[in-house]
């Protein structure tokens, strides 16, 4: 788990506790000293190494990550903290090192010009990473009863899916499948059902319902089914564009982790 100690960091945290003593799994609590830059999430100044005003920091910091890790231990879950002061060491390099499960981070989103050209550090997480990636906002008061996975249904993405799916069965949840019939892209109710049949008939254990809603764009379409069916939690797959690519073609994933308030998962199938 991502920590910068913000507000929705501690929800995330909160929800990472729930998920990992649901599935009997280790939580590392992990934040970088020096990667938090993005208005809206903790800034941690630059100061002297050798000052005394760094040790105290430094003590704060792991202070506050051993609070986490109490509050782990109390729910009958074991955590390490990790502190990370090495500027080359980046969040993918390191998690990936751990062979990590699921990274769980907390994100206020990003609005504006900034959603386009910026982003948060969340989403540079996501396009850099393979491992699925819970985003969340705000503390998570229940179980994940009712889980909406939005997407084409046109690329056989067995793996991605399969992460759906241990998610979605961690928690006995009900299981949503949505396509967003937008404008440019309308399909007929009778191919749609055909392409979900399609691409389910992978998974012939798994229940699911399916559905079709129409909206002019995708990330309105997935937030008003969501609130409308009372969804707890949003999947949704992404190829992790970068750079000019992203510019091209915006995310539809960053897009909805950015102005959805419910927690979202991410799956990035574009990294090797």
């Amino acid at each position: 788990m991502l920590t910068d100690f913000s507000a929705c960091a501690t929800a995330a945290a909160n929800a990472a506790i729930k998920i990992a003593r649901k599935a009997q799994a280790e939580i590392y609590f992990i934040h970088f000293h020096e990667s938090v830059t993005v208005s809206g999430h903790v800034h941690v100044p630059a100061i002297n190494p050798e000052s005394g005003e760094q040790k105290e920091l430094m003590g704060a910091l792991k202070n506050a990550l051993q609070t986490l890790v109490i509050e782990a231990d109390h729910a009958g879950v074991k955590a390490t903290p990790i502190l990370v002061t090495n500027p080359d060491e980046t969040p993918k390099q390191y998690i990936e090192s751990l062979h990590a499960d699921l990274i769980v981070m907390g994100s206020h989103g990003v609005k504006g010009i900034k959603e386009i050209f910026v982003g948060s550090n969340t989403q540079r997480v996501i396009r850099q990473t393979n491992i699925p990636v819970l985003v969340v906002k705000k503390t998570v008061l229940s179980d994940f009863r009712k889980i909406l996975f939005a997407y084409d249904f046109q690329e056989d993405l067995i793996k991605p899916f399969e992460m759906v799916l241990d998610f979605t069965n961690l928690w006995k949840a009900d299981l949503d499948l949505l396509f967003v019939n937008v404008p440019f892209r309308f399909k007929g109710t009778e191919e749609v059902t055909a392409d979900i049949r399609r691409f389910m008939h992978q998974f012939p254990r798994a229940n699911y319902s399916p559905h079709i809603y129409n909206a002019f764009d995708e990330v309105t379409g997935i937030h008003n089914f969501a609130r409308e069916h009372q969804a707890d939690l949003v999947a949704v797959v992404t190829h992790g564009k970068t750079g000019f690519n992203r510019l091209l073609s915006h995310s539809v994933a960053e897009s909805v982790i950015n102005h959805e308030e419910i927690p979202v998962l991410v799956v990035n199938i574009g990294r090797p």
